[in-house]
């Protein structure tokens, strides 16, 4: 009996009892199997080893432009996904990180970074003190994902899935996030120029996403835009409760702002640099 087997860009061939591996790519693969569905799982357990295998190969742009890697998108193949996870070494983990990096020189292995972004963050690998600076990773799956003190300034992060993500302590200034998405909600339609800082509240309710000359403010749980300011912001920080928002200004003056209250912003200080709420109190 034969079976004839699609697996997206994968085909292979099955007669009962016989195993061959085609001579026109290595990832096309003729194995014995009794049925379409064990076929399926062995060609994406060997997939899923060549890709393993093959990650650290991938030192250079010219190796990751012509690599497997960059050809296809891996999240749209969940099998080989589950079986490449385990496969994910901390030598691995750095190589990934160093294919997302080179997207700095090259936008043509865009989908390559994708692909290793999305590996690690399947693998629960927590993105953490990494320079992630002037990176391409548009259209990047990053649902669920942990973030802690990395530089995304530069970055294009555009339509990027940030759902149900925990982003803290990170640079996002001067970032493209045009049509990225939190919560499923596509918010930053109303951005026109570069994001320079995203802030979120410490109930992951609230976002202020600010650029030259405006801030726009987000409801993420009811996926509502709240309100637009048209000032310079240089920097800002949400109250622990969240109902409070103080930011500096490019000259350098100090306002609060109660937006529980739907209060305007009130300027309470001159040249002031830094801002900082108390842990533990709104002060």
């Amino acid at each position: 009996m034969n079976y004839k087997v699609s697996h997206g860009a994968h085909i292979a061939n099955i007669k009962k009892n016989q195993c061959f591996l085609t001579s026109k790519s290595k990832y096309h693969f003729l194995c014995a199997s009794k049925s379409p569905n064990e076929a399926k799982l062995f060609i994406a357990k060997v997939i899923a080893k060549v890709i393993a295998r093959d990650i650290p190969k991938l030192k250079g742009i010219d190796s990751i432009v012509h690599s497997y890697f960059n050809r296809i998108n891996i999240e749209n193949y969940l099998d080989i996904i589950i079986l490449l996870v385990p496969l994910i070494t901390q030598n691995l983990q750095e190589d990934l990180c160093n294919v997302i990096k080179l997207t700095r020189s090259s936008d043509s292995i865009n989908l390559a970074a994708i692909n290793a972004i999305f590996i690690l963050n399947r693998a629960d690998f927590e993105f953490r003190n990494i320079d992630f600076s002037r990176i391409n990773i548009s259209g990047a799956n990053l649902s669920e994902s942990f973030f802690f003190n990395v530089n995304f300034e530069g970055s294009n992060l555009k339509a990027v899935n940030f759902t149900q993500s925990k982003l803290s302590n990170c640079n996002f200034r001067n970032c493209d996030f045009r049509d990225a998405v939190f919560s499923n909600f596509i918010f930053f339609g109303k951005h026109k120029k570069f994001i320079k800082i995203v802030k979120i509240s410490k109930n992951d309710e609230l976002l202020l996403a600010y650029s030259e000359k405006c801030a726009n403010l987000w409801n993420l749980k009811k996926k509502t835009f709240l309100k637009t300011l048209y000032i310079d912001i240089r920097d800002a920080e949400f109250s622990p409760c969240g109902n409070f928002i103080a930011f500096i200004c490019d000259n350098f003056s100090l306002w609060i702002w109660d937006i529980k209250n739907k209060v305007k912003p009130q300027k309470v200080h001159e040249k002031i640099s830094n801002i900082a709420f108390s842990p533990y109190e709104n002060i």
